[in-house]
């Protein structure tokens, strides 16, 4: 998967994220020690989410998928619970095809009928 492809992927998460007035910051640095970013981070109050465009997902070598990165996106994830946010993760594939931000609009429909 291109970078190009996952950048049209994040631009369009931010659009729909926007269309639906739904709170985000993009490329979010959560712990100053490490270089880590978060593609975005979504929400407010009790439910506020890391979430990962994950790209490269078919590659033999890709970004997230040799033991090295797998251990850094454990670390990562664990260090977003850390900070109160839980991480989410979404493939290219999944925003381009509005999965993410259905799933999204389910969450805080059901946060709102609490």
């Amino acid at each position: 998967m291109s970078r190009t492809k996952i950048n049209e992927a994040e631009t369009l998460l931010a659009i729909h994220l926007t269309e639906n007035e739904i709170d985000f910051e993009r490329e979010v640095q959560l712990d100053p020690k490490r270089k880590w970013r978060w593609d975005f981070l979504v929400g407010c109050g009790r439910s506020p989410f890391a979430v990962e465009v994950q790209g490269g997902i078919w590659r033999k070598k890709g970004a997230h998928n040799t033991g090295v990165a797998i251990t850094r996106d454990c670390q990562k994830m664990r260090a977003a619970i850390m900070a109160d946010y839980t991480p989410v993760n979404f493939t290219v594939q999944e925003v381009l095809t509005g999965t993410a931000i259905k799933w999204f609009l389910q969450y805080f429909e059901k946060e709102r009928t609490r």
